[in-house]
């Protein structure tokens, strides 16, 4: 990431005296008045980021906090990517600063989330409060670089924080390309825009000029000028070499060929990781000893396709650079690469790097492996709040699971996908290949999934698979109809008895896999029509009651529910069958298990029965501390 709070080179800029002139006056009305936004466009190599690092270092010579933030490619990368970094860097300022709450989740602390409309409207607030609070000391400058990587969300927040601040000594920047075929962010907000076009002819012989230090003729100045559009780093570039090129891309060829082979092969490397990367990871995916790998990056180094050094961290001069070596790899051995890098990454790497090269590995990772790296980055990014990063991994699971044999992965997956976007036919496409698998405990929770879904149209297939879910239960036989049309009362008795019945099963000897399937619809709560969705249904978590601990994260409450040893457990059930859910569920075996009530609603109650003891997913309490050393060693893979 650029340091915007960093000294720049002051050599004025070409050109660009207009939109410096504009970026002056901002930070000048931010220190004295107010703020607002600006959004600086352009294609890549315009000169964007130079331009606006020279304000940035004009407003911190006034007194201001500067605070910058870099997007990145969207596929790998977590959500609110840039305003994690802006929040670091206003920790690291204002070493005084609270960050908690949703402000602790960004940063990558523990957090459990609710509804994620609600969760984003709180942290939106909080980053705002954050920035605003600390306006009221110095002006503050927050630059985000490479908008056009953004995620939505971090585009939404941008929005958000512009429309809440404008009375504020708070100046919002944003860089984005114009070029590309998504088009611009979409930020609505009130912004003041600086589009950079290419210099013009005269400005095209200057730039010539300065880098190389000799005045070019009419001629080459007319073809620099014709080739490159004015855009300054082409012009860069083909001053560099000498010579004018069929294109920059040309020109990067042409450098890259008069490193050695062994530079170029280990820069293939490189390209694969990203625009930065650090040196173990390029050994370990090169299988280049990592003192070898340095004496050939620095020789890329001097060769100014990389920057210099920061600690083993390196980084490509310009997106170009890594873009012309991909390129150049055959489509195999790119997806060699890929999958190297997952392997070097390992288990403690940021889910989102990992899940971005295991989809690019394509087939040279086992698809089981793949699913799993795409459901553990969903997770992450969940917890995380980054709901549309979950979403895009889901996908992704989803569509690779459905090119598989694996049936059960096939419903997990297309359970978890349609829920996060709300999408009817796959969920109950999901539910008929859910009722082909010999797996009770499987149909229960896509029934109970299917329960969830709001709308008169759905109760018929909701009862259905609730009937189905039941005598799969139970085995034994039919079951009585639900009520006239499938009524929400006699759906929600249905829903109840499915909870109650999948959650005794897995407390019974079930395997502990089919445990984890099972006994995730035991935590789903239930209600009438009227009462808000969110509020009603609460999966993968313990149920709360008055004076319980705050509930962890959704993983870890799923494994809670699955009968892992050391933890607590809660089954649905209603005032008048408290006692015989009790009995159900083995409680009568273990000390502290009972039946609790708290009051939602003028008209009734909701219960669970509940055990504040650790328990065995074998049914009653045995020797906890003995299974717990035993399951030590298992490593729960929350479904």
């Amino acid at each position: 990431m650029f340091d915007y709070g960093a000294a720049v080179d002051p050599t004025p800029l070409i050109g660009r005296e207009h939109p410096a002139g504009v970026l002056r006056s901002a930070v000048a009305r931010a220190r004295d008045s107010h703020g607002g936004l600006i959004l600086v466009t352009g294609e890549a190599g315009i000169g964007k980021t130079t331009l606006v690092a020279g304000a940035a270092e004009e407003a911190r010579r006034g007194g201001a906090l500067v605070l910058g933030g870099s997007c990145w490619e969207a596929a790998g990368t977590p959500g609110y990517w840039p305003w994690t970094q802006v929040l670091r860097a206003l920790r690291r300022a204002e070493p005084g600063t609270v960050l908690d709450g949703p402000l602790a989740a960004l940063l990558g602390d523990p957090h459990t989330g609710t509804a994620p409309e609600a969760d984003a409207f709180a942290l939106h607030d909080a980053v705002t409060s954050a920035l605003v609070a600390a306006a009221q000391h110095r002006p503050v400058l927050v630059v985000l670089d490479d908008l056009h990587w953004a995620d939505g969300a971090s585009l939404r927040l941008l929005e958000f924080a512009a429309r809440h601040t404008w009375f504020e000594r708070l100046l919002l920047i944003g860089v984005h390309r114009d070029t590309g075929p998504e088009g611009p962010p979409a930020v609505s907000a009130p912004a003041t825009t600086l589009a950079l076009t290419g210099l013009s002819r005269d400005e095209t012989g200057a730039l010539l000029a300065r880098t190389t230090g000799e005045a070019p003729d009419a001629a080459l100045i007319d073809a620099t000028h014709r080739r490159t559009g004015g855009n300054p780093f082409f012009i860069e570039q083909t001053a560099a070499l000498g010579e004018i090129t069929p294109g920059v891309r040309d020109a990067l060829h042409r450098r890259l060929a008069l490193l050695s082979a062994p530079v170029t092969a280990l820069l293939g490397h490189a390209a694969v990781l990203g625009r930065e990367f650090g040196l173990p990871l390029l050994a370990a995916v090169s299988g280049t000893h990592p003192a070898e790998a340095a004496a050939l990056l620095r020789q890329a180094v001097t060769a100014r396709l990389l920057t210099p050094p920061t600690g083993d961290r390196y980084g490509f001069a310009h997106d170009l650079v890594r873009e012309v070596l991909y390129e150049a790899l055959p489509a195999a051995h790119a997806r060699d690469r890929h999958a190297a890098a997952v392997r070097a990454l390992g288990d403690g790497a940021p889910p989102a790097e990992r899940a971005r090269h295991a989809r690019l590995a394509g087939d040279t990772l086992p698809p089981a492996d793949r699913l799993d790296i795409l459901q553990a980055a969903a997770a992450d990014a969940t917890n995380r709040l980054a709901h549309e990063e979950a979403t895009g991994h889901l996908r992704h699971a989803h569509r690779l699971a459905r090119a598989g044999d694996d049936a059960r992965a096939r419903v997990l997956t297309g359970l978890r996908y349609g829920e996060s976007v709300r999408d009817w036919d796959v969920l109950r496409r999901t539910a008929d290949e859910a009722r082909e698998l010999d797996d009770p405990g499987l149909l229960a929770r896509v029934a109970l999934s299917l329960y969830r879904v709001e709308g008169e149209e759905h109760r018929p297939f909701q009862a259905e698979m609730l009937l189905a879910a039941t005598r799969a239960l139970t085995r034994a036989g039919q079951v009585a109809a639900p009520g006239p049309a499938g009524s929400w009362a006699e759906l929600e008795r249905l829903a109840r008895k499915v909870a109650l019945q999948a959650a005794v099963r897995a407390r019974r000897g079930a395997t502990t896999r089919r445990s984890r399937s099972a006994c995730w619809p035991a935590t789903t709560r239930s209600g009438p029509p009227s009462t808000p969705p969110n509020a009603r249904y609460s999966p993968g978590r313990s149920w709360p009651w008055p004076g319980a601990p705050a509930t962890s994260t959704p993983s870890t409450s799923a494994w809670r529910c699955a009968g892992w040893p050391w933890w607590n457990w809660a089954i649905p059930a209603t005032p008048r069958s408290c006692g015989s859910s009790r009995r159900s569920a083995g409680g009568a075996d273990c000390p502290g298990t009972g039946c609790r009530c708290t009051r939602t609603r003028p008209s009734g109650r909701r219960c669970a029965v509940t055990s504040r003891s650790p328990t065995g997913s074998g049914g009653g309490c045995g020797s906890w501390r003995r299974r717990r050393r035993r399951s030590a060693s298992r490593s729960p893979t929350p479904i």
